[in-house]
């Protein structure tokens, strides 16, 4: 517990939520609500007024999952100069990795501080631009920036800055750009000031063309097995980012089970021509910190929206919805029989090879889900780094976990995060 007040109190440090900023994004999620024909239902605009709604207690609900995935896989095939591969969130990774990014090289200087923008990505759903920092002397302030395309507002954001001399800062601006033509141009303006006086400005032009791509599916499926009930409302994805808006009831017996220590979660995982498999973590989930709270009002439906990177190369996804407590966590040495013992069973590991230029674990699941394993089984190094399997392979009584490691596959810990309940029953496939 002490290690995991320790990350989650620098991931706050690092976060800052400028109320103007959620205002403009809760504006903007109910006006493009309005617009878009597959949001003339109804209902399913409430979800998304509900989301909008409860965006505060996202983010700070995302600062749990930051504990258990600190560092998601980065291939090695990610370039090294990729800003957005290296300071963006999982989707931004996916597609720097994939080159769907665009380098650029724009300098502009203010009062002893040079600005460069070096990356530039934009699609369906969103724009972000990488960018490096420099001042000749030590600065620490407020930075706010704003973006347009083609005269549109897109929204304004902040950071804390804090620049030391004659190094580089790096970072990631990125905004809402959902509805915009496929090509344009970006104005970009920044102001960086210390105790509300302006210390520098710089403006940009960037010329963009959109990455195509938006699939919206999965309205209104349900499933319901004793007394639970799972629905998926909906599946948006574009090219960097699937966002998935469900509803989740539970019956008496278990709802009363529920404390504050507990979160929903979704297992979002698809089979790949090869038979692999792969599943992703959010990286932003609203309103979980409500859960337990939601849980305690009788018949009450808990509803979430949450955020992955795609899955590249499945025909169909399958969303699992289970309840899990952070404060459990199985961790033992990376050797040939360690034992995960917990309430939902046993896993021993029976081998570990390298294959693929990989590190593959094998594991005699006993009778946990396989896509439990794939999901909630983690490599950490010495250093408290945790990997999630970059995709797994059902081999029957066992499952085979592809690892990309980092450094020194020395000293390695195999980690399991067991959960409360799993709904294997309520399982969806989305097509």
């Amino acid at each position: 517990m002490e290690k995991l007040s320790r990350e989650i109190t620098s991931e706050f440090e690092e976060i800052y939520v400028p109320t103007n900023e959620l205002e403009q994004r809760v504006q903007k999620a109910l006006e493009i609500g309005q617009k878009r024909k597959r949001k003339k239902s109804n209902r399913l605009q409430l979800l998304k007024v509900n989301f909008a709604a409860i965006l505060v207690v996202g983010i700070i609900a995302v600062l749990a999952q930051s504990f258990w995935n600190t560092d998601e896989n980065l291939s090695g095939s990610v370039a090294k100069d990729s800003i957005l591969s290296h300071y963006g969130d999982p989707g931004f990774n996916l597609v720097a990795i994939e080159g769907k990014t665009t380098a650029l090289d724009l300098v502009e200087k203010s009062n002893g501080m040079t600005l460069k923008i070096k990356e530039v990505y934009f699609d369906e759903s969103r724009v972000a631009v990488g960018y490096e920092v420099e001042s000749e002397e030590a600065k620490k302030g407020l930075m706010f920036s704003t973006m347009s395309f083609n005269g549109k507002d897109l929204g304004a954001g902040t950071q804390n800055w804090d620049i030391a001399a004659d190094q580089t800062h790096r970072g990631i601006l990125d905004f809402n750009a959902e509805d915009l033509a496929d090509t344009g141009t970006i104005e970009l303006n920044v102001e960086f000031s210390k105790f509300n006086d302006l210390q520098a400005e710089w403006h940009f032009q960037i010329k963009v063309e959109k990455e195509p791509g938006l699939i919206v599916r999965g309205l209104g499926l349900e499933k319901q097995h004793e007394g639970s009930r799972f629905r998926v409302s909906l599946l948006e994805e574009t090219a960097s980012r699937l966002e998935l808006t469900t509803s989740f009831n539970l019956p008496d017996d278990i709802r009363k089970t529920i404390t504050e220590d507990m979160l929903l979660e979704m297992i979002v995982v698809g089979e790949q021509p090869d038979g692999s498999f792969i599943s992703n973590r959010y990286y932003r989930q609203s309103g979980n910190w409500g859960f337990a709270e939601r849980m305690k009002e009788e018949g009450k439906s808990y509803i979430s929206h949450s955020e992955f990177a795609p899955l590249r190369k499945v025909d169909s996804i399958k969303v699992i919805p289970y309840v899990i407590d952070y404060n459990r966590v199985i961790t033992e040495p990376l050797k040939q029989e360690a034992v995960l013992t917990s309430q939902n069973g046993t896993i021993q590991l029976v081998s570990m090879t390298n294959k693929e230029n990989r590190l593959v674990v094998k594991l005699d699941k006993g009778s946990i889900p396989t896509e439990l394993i794939g999901q909630n089984v983690q490599i950490e190094d010495k250093n408290f780094n945790r990997y999630k399997n970059v995709f797994y392979r059902d081999k029957g009584n066992y499952v085979e976990l592809y690892f990309d490691i980092k450094g020194k596959k020395e000293d390695l810990n195999i980690v399991y995060q067991p959960v409360e309940y799993f709904f294997e029953d309520l399982a969806i496939e989305v097509e």
